[in-house]
């Protein structure tokens, strides 16, 4: 029922219900190892049961985006709307429930009191004829053949009467206003032990008589003597079938049952088809410990119960129980008549929030919608047209043309602007390649214009070193050599800095590289032909790298070179060359045991030019190191360098795209 009631909700706003459920064993497809999920479709329909579920889920798979609309939002806060006369409904409900309990509890303890009193009376007038009886002079005497028909003719003055008897002491008994045979032993009867051992009127049990052969209910009253000793006992026994008219003329429901028990909770009278002689147990209830009129409520049902008061206490007492579906069964058809009421009156709600919501609300939005989806695409001259609207929809729709006007001419001047940097862009460009060309024909002039004159000097220094050596004083062979070294030391540096130059046009063209295998040829070049001191070299396992392979053969070439000749003073120069993790990245390094130099000094280091020994110490022109951190800069790399003054310096260095 509450899977129709889902889909019935859902299927309005384009949704549709499935049920799934998860078989964590057999399911009625067989074993369904892992919780295989199946879908069902007989739980919608009626078409069978489902067996083994462990769970189910229902899903709507498009009912919640149609909630997200205004519509439906609309539509979903007038049924919310509904809510407090659902509960006043439902209270309601419950509070007839209570009513028709209250209400039916009274009448049905005033039907049980009125039934015990009228059994009281039939008890009374009982025990007052089994007293007269106890008085009759045939009866003490045991006069026979005058008490039977004496008997007899009380038996037809009380047709509510199965028999009249008396019943000797030793229990066998003496004389019945019906005919029995034989002797009969009475003995064991309740009614006439209790005689025997209270000495005063007594009320038995449910019985099968063994005179009359039917159910009945005997009472008993002593007979004494004229010592006042017990001699025998009279009986009555009712005729239990005449209780149920009385019964049967009761106000009660179809499913009522109203009936006497004795103590011991055994049926003697009832209707409803229930016979006598069966048990009548009503759960949290027992009847001998009621004194008056009450009522329980036990597994659905309204039990009432008002005891037979006798003297002696007889333990009679009179039940009544109904079926609280049947008492609260007006109460059910006035719920579900109103909440039928409720869901027609809800439904032409609904559909008047509809009509009067897009008239006065979602048209409106639909229109400010589409307006914003149109300036969002790019559409600047879409505008909501709301014009004089009132309340907030109009000053929002106003906002967003206020905002795409704001959006057009903002628009307007980015367009202006961006044509203007245009122009500026195609101007730099010019001016940018104007300069590079001035500096290529600077660098062309450097490397023609400037080498002829130094070659000039060069050689006619070697001529005059070579030819002229003997007539020139040492002093003048001296200055000599100064001229002819420092043209050579300036052609080192018109080619360092045409290198460094063409760094910043040369493009990087990145290829694997096998760093191990390029360290040893940039090593084996420079030491061929090898020097006068042995050179401890180690080269440790490094991992291959990717970028320009002329580059980076330039980096190793220049830091192997530092460390060659910052080293070369020492009486075991070694270096070592590897790669190590440093912050999760691979960093490659070249360290030495040389001369190192001040780290106070260290941001000197990768500048054009700075030096930080003198020339005289170690040649070179300041230039190589300035190449390194260049080159990896393009390369998206970074250097740097860790030293110990007189105990060497190591250079690391990192490149993009080395496995770890």
């Amino acid at each position: 029922m509450y899977i129709v009631t889902a889909q019935a909700l859902i299927r309005p706003f384009g949704g549709r219900v499935c049920l799934w459920h998860r078989c964590d064993g057999d399911g009625p497809g067989g074993p369904s190892p892992g919780g295989r999920k199946t879908k069902i479709f007989p739980l919608l329909s009626g078409e069978g049961r489902v067996r083994g579920l462990s769970s189910y889920c229902i899903l709507a798979s498009r009912g919640w985006r149609v909630l997200g609309k205004l519509r439906a939002r609309l539509v979903l806060v007038m049924a919310v709307s509904f809510l407090p006369a659902v509960g006043v409904i439902v209270y309601d409900h419950f509070s007839r429930q209570q009513n028709e309990i209250f209400d039916a509890s009274r009448k049905a303890e005033l039907a049980v009191q009125l039934a015990a009193e009228v059994f009281e009376g039939r008890l009374e007038s009982a025990r007052q004829v089994l007293v007269t009886l106890s008085q009759w002079d045939p009866v003490r005497f045991d006069r026979r053949p005058e008490l039977e028909p004496e008997l007899r003719k009380v038996l037809v003055k009380h047709p509510h009467f199965d028999n009249i008897g008396v019943i000797s002491i030793d229990g066998n008994l003496v004389a019945s206003a019906l005919e029995f045979d034989g002797p009969l032993f009475l003995g064991d009867r309740p009614y006439f032990q209790r005689v025997r051992a209270t000495n005063a009127f007594s009320i038995g049990d449910y019985q099968v008589g063994r005179v009359t052969g039917k159910p009945s209910l005997n009472c008993a009253f002593p007979v004494h003597d004229a010592r006042g000793r017990l001699t025998r006992v009279v009986y009555a026994a009712f005729d239990l079938s005449l209780f149920s008219p009385f019964f049967q003329g009761s106000d009660l429901n179809g499913s009522a049952r109203i009936g006497m028990l004795n103590r011991e909770s055994v049926l003697l009278t009832s209707v409803q088809g229930m016979g006598p002689g069966r048990r009548w147990v009503v759960p949290g209830l027992d009847p001998n410990t009621v004194t008056s009129p009450r009522s329980i409520q036990s597994k659905g049902r309204l039990v009432s119960v008002a005891p037979v008061r006798t003297r002696p206490p007889s333990g009679l007492f009179v039940m009544m129980e109904q079926e609280l579906d049947d008492l609260f069964r007006l109460a059910h058809v006035r719920f579900f008549q109103n909440l039928a009421a409720l869901a027609f009156s809800l439904l032409i709600a609904v559909a008047l929030c509809g009509r009067v919501g897009n008239y006065f609300i979602t048209r409106h939005v639909d229109r400010l919608v589409d307006t914003t989806a149109r300036l969002t695409a790019g559409e600047l001259g879409a505008r909501t047209g709301v014009g004089p609207l009132p309340g907030e929809l109009g000053q929002l729709g106003r906002a967003i043309d206020s905002m795409a006007d704001s959006l057009q001419q903002r628009d307007r001047q980015l367009r202006e602007s961006h044509d203007g940097l245009e122009k500026k862009v195609e101007s730099r460009t010019r001016e940018l390649a104007e300069s590079n060309h001035q500096l290529e024909s600077f660098s062309y002039s450097i490397s023609h214009d400037l080498r002829a004159p130094l070659r000039a000097i060069d050689g006619f220094s070697q001529i005059l070193l070579n030819e002229h050596a003997s007539s020139l004083l040492p002093e003048g062979r001296r200055l000599l050599d100064l001229v002819v070294r420092n043209s050579k030391h300036m052609a080192q540096l018109i080619d360092d800095l045409l290198a460094f130059s063409k760094l910043g046009r040369q493009d990087v063209v990145r290829t694997d590289l096998n760093m191990s295998e390029m360290v040893r040829e940039v090593y084996l070049d420079l030491t061929t032909p090898p020097g006068p001191v042995q050179i401890d070299f180690n080269v440790l396992p490094m991992p291959h790298a990717r970028g320009d392979a002329s580059m980076i053969r330039q980096v190793w070439f220049n830091l192997i070179d530092n460390a060659l000749k910052f080293s070369s003073r020492k009486t075991q120069p070694v270096i070592e060359v590897g790669a190590k993790t440093i912050d999760h990245t691979v960093s490659f390094f070249v360290r030495d045991n040389g001369v190192g130099f001040d780290p106070a000094r260290a941001h000197k280091l990768f500048h054009v030019f700075q030096r930080l020994h003198s020339s005289a110490s170690f040649p070179g022109t300041g230039v190589g190191l300035a190449i390194v951190q260049r080159i990896l800069q393009k390369h998206g790399g970074r250097v740097w360098a860790e030293t110990t003054l007189d105990q060497g310096t190591c250079f690391y260095f990192t490149l993009p795209e080395v496995p770890l």
